[in-house]
């Protein structure tokens, strides 16, 4: 089983969400950023890591499952 983490980021009255790209599985769903967690890295690194957005956030709260 593999561990991924999620980012719920704000802004105001907004939320980001993602969608997926054509050729990934479940194509066109909109979800949460995140990814999934390497050997050895914490949960704050992993989303530190998710760099596909371009954007800058600070991880706040971590809220495990």
């Amino acid at each position: 089983m593999k561990t991924v983490t999620t980012a719920i980021i704000v802004r105001g009255n907004s939320v980001l969400l993602t969608r997926r790209g054509p050729s990934e599985k479940l194509a066109g769903y909109w979800e949460l950023p995140g990814g999934k967690l390497e050997d050895g890295e914490s949960l704050v690194d992993c989303l530190r890591r998710e760099e596909e957005l371009g954007v800058s956030a600070e991880v706040g709260e971590v809220i495990p499952h």
